[in-house]
C-alpha cells in the first residue's frame, strides 16, 4: 500500500492542474500539497497497522493497549465507521466498530488504496483528503459460528487536516462515488515519479509569496542561522545568497546592500530547522523597532535532497547558542533610546574567519553612554572599551566609528558582541587586566546584563537599551 500511494502523491503534486486549481484555495505551494497529501497516507497506514495489532490474536494487553494509544491519536473522536457487519445502527464510533471486530474471531482486514484527492473545506484553513478503493474483511462470529467474508468491497476513507497542521481519520465507509470522487486520479494510471526538490526551489516558494504582499526598496537580508540560534555556517551563507539573487531578481528596484540608513528599512530574518525528514527555511519581516510584522514566510524541502555537509552546526556550538539566548534576550517592550550596532559584514548574524578584521560602528538616538562587550568562544567576556564613552548631543543619529581594528584568531565557536545604552553614567563592572592588555570583565553574562541594565533608585527617567550581534567564528579551512 505505502510505495502506491507515494507514486500516487507524486503524481498528483506534478499533475495539479488537471486536479483543478479550485481544489487549492489557499494557495498552496506544490511542496505543501505534497506534504498534506503525504501526511495523511502516513496517518491512513499508521492506523492500518496498528489496528492490524490491535485486533491480533497474538496480542498481548500491553501490545495492545500501545496499539489502541497510537490508534487513538490518529483517529477524530468524533470518527464514523460503516457498520457492514451486524444488522441495526448504519454506523458506529471507532471504539464500537474495533470492539465489534476484537470481540468476535477476528481473521484479517486490509485495504487496496486505488485513487486520492485533495480538497478544501468550508474552513479555509482545513483540508479533506480522500481515499478511494476496497476492503477485505474476514470474521468469524463467536455466538453462531457464522463466518463474515468481504471481498473488494468499495470503501473511503476521509481523513481532515486542520489548521493546527494534525491530521486525523475522520470517515470509513462506503460512499466511493460522492462529487470529488472525479477529481481523484488512479493509481493504475500512473508512473512512479521521483520528486526532486532543492533548496532553490524553496527558496523560490518563500520569494514568491513575499512578492505577493509587496517588498520595499531596501531591505536589510540577514544570515540564515540555524533553529533561531544565531549560528551561522557556510550552508547558512549559501541559503542567504539564494534568497538575496532570487529577491533581487524578481524585484528589480529592491536594494538589499548593508548600509547604515537609520531605521528606513525593514529586515528579514531568516532561520532553517530540521524537523523529521525535512528541513524548514523561514524568514519573518521585523520593522525598524525590532517587532515582527505578519506571518512567517515557511517552505520545506526533503532533507535527503540536500548534500551540503554542515547542514547542522555540532552541538557544541549549539548548546553555547543556547545558553547564551537564554540570558541575551532583549527586552520585548522598545526603549525610547535606540541603539544599533554596525560591522563591516552588517547588523544581523554573521561569520569571521581566522585573521579576519572586524569593523565597528555605533549609533544612538539621544546622548547617553555606550558599553561595547565582546563575549569570546569559551565565555570570556572583554569590554572593547577600557571605559564606557560619552555619546553628546552633537553625536546623536550619527554614526560614531570605533578607531580600532579587531582581528579573529582562537578560541572558535559561537561568539556576541554586545552593546548597552544608558542615558545616565553605568554602574561599574568588575574587571582585570591579561597578559595582553585586554580588559578581562570578573562578572558572569548574567550579572554584566543586569548591572548594565540597572536603573538607580528614583530614576525612573532613564532609559536603556540593548543591541546583540551573533557571530560565530571558525579557523583557517586546511588547503
Amino acid at each position: 500500500m505505502n510505495s502506491k500511494i507515494f507514486a500516487l502523491i507524486l503524481a498528483l503534486y506534478m499533475l495539479t492542474n488537471v486536479l483543478g486549481k479550485e481544489a487549492f484555495a489557499q494557495q498552496l505551494t506544490d511542496y505543501q500539497k505534497l506534504q498534506y497529501l503525504k501526511d495523511a497516507s502516513e496517518v491512513l497506514g499508521s492506523f492500518e497497522a496498528e489496528s492490524s495489532v490491535y485486533l491480533g490474536t497474538q496480542t498481548t494487553k500491553d501490545e495492545a493497549d500501545k496499539a489502541m494509544q497510537s490508534l487513538q491519536s490518529n483517529i477524530d473522536p468524533k470518527a464514523q465507521f460503516f457498520n457492514d457487519i451486524t444488522k441495526g445502527s448504519p454506523t458506529f464510533d471507532y471504539n464500537q466498530y474495533l470492539s465489534l471486530l476484537k470481540n468476535n474471531q477476528f481473521e484479517s482486514w486490509s485495504f487496496n488504496w486505488t485513487t486520492m484527492v485533495l480538497t478544501t473545506t468550508k474552513n479555509t484553513q482545513e483540508y479533506n483528503i480522500k481515499f478511494y478503493g476496497k476492503k477485505n474483511l474476514y470474521l468469524t462470529f463467536r455466538s453462531t459460528g457464522k463466518v463474515l467474508q468481504l471481498d473488494n468491497k468499495p470503501c473511503r476513507a476521509v481523513l481532515k487536516r486542520m489548521a493546527n497542521g494534525v491530521t486525523k481519520l475522520t470517515i470509513m465507509d462506503g460512499e466511493v462515488n460522492d462529487a470529488d470522487a472525479s477529481k481523484a486520479l488512479s493509481i493504475n494510471k500512473l508512473e512512479t515519479i521521483q520528486e526532486v526538490r532543492s533548496v532553490e526551489d524553496g527558496i523560490n516558494d518563500i520569494v514568491r509569496d513575499i512578492t505577493k504582499k509587496g517588498v520595499p526598496k531596501q531591505i536589510d537580508i540577514q544570515s540564515f542561522t540555524y533553529d533561531d540560534t544565531g549560528v551561522v555556517t557556510d550552508f547558512s551563507h549559501k541559503l542567504t545568497g539564494f534568497l538575496r539573487t532570487a529577491l533581487t531578481t524578481a524585484n528589480k528596484n529592491t536594494d538589499t546592500r548593508v548600509t547604515r540608513a537609520w531605521g528606513s528599512s525593514m529586515k528579514l530574518v531568516n532561520t532553517y530547522s530540521r524537523k523529521g525528514n525535512d528541513l524548514f527555511i523561514s524568514a519573518q519581516w521585523f520593522d525598524a523597532q525590532n517587532v515582527p510584522e505578519g506571518k512567517p514566510f515557511v517552505t520545506a524541502v526533503p532533507f535527503s535532497n540536500i548534500k551540503d555537509p554542515d547542514i547542522i552546526p555540532n552541538t557544541t556550538r549549539l548548546d553555547s547558542a543556547k545558553t547564551i539566548n537564554s540570558v541575551l534576550t532583549p527586552d520585548p517592550v522598545p526603549s525610547r533610546l535606540k541603539l544599533e550596532i554596525i560591522t563591516n559584514k552588517g547588523k544581523g548574524p554573521q561569520t569571521f574567519t581566522e585573521n579576519d578584521t572586524m569593523l565597528l560602528a555605533v549609533r544612538v538616538n539621544k546622548p547617553c553612554f555606550v558599553r561595547l562587550i565582546y563575549l569570546d568562544a569559551t565565555g570570556r567576556n572583554t569590554l572593547l572599551r577600557e571605559k564606557d564613552f560619552e555619546v553628546y548631543p552633537s553625536e546623536a543619529n550619527k554614526w560614531i566609528d570605533i578607531n580600532e581594528l579587531f582581528v579573529c584568531s582562537k578560541p572558535f565557536g559561537v561568539e556576541r558582541l554586545i552593546a548597552y545604552a544608558f542615558t545616565e553614567p553605568f554602574v561599574g563592572l568588575k574587571t582585570h587586566k591579561d597578559e595582553d592588555g585586554n580588559t578581562i570583565i570578573d562578572n558572569s553574562l548574567e550579572e554584566i546584563k543586569k548591572i548594565s541594565k540597572s536603573r538607580g533608585m528614583g530614576n525612573k527617567g532613564i532609559d536603556v537599551a540593548e543591541f546583540y550581534i551573533p557571530i560565530t567564528t571558525y579557523p583557517l579551512k586546511m588547503q
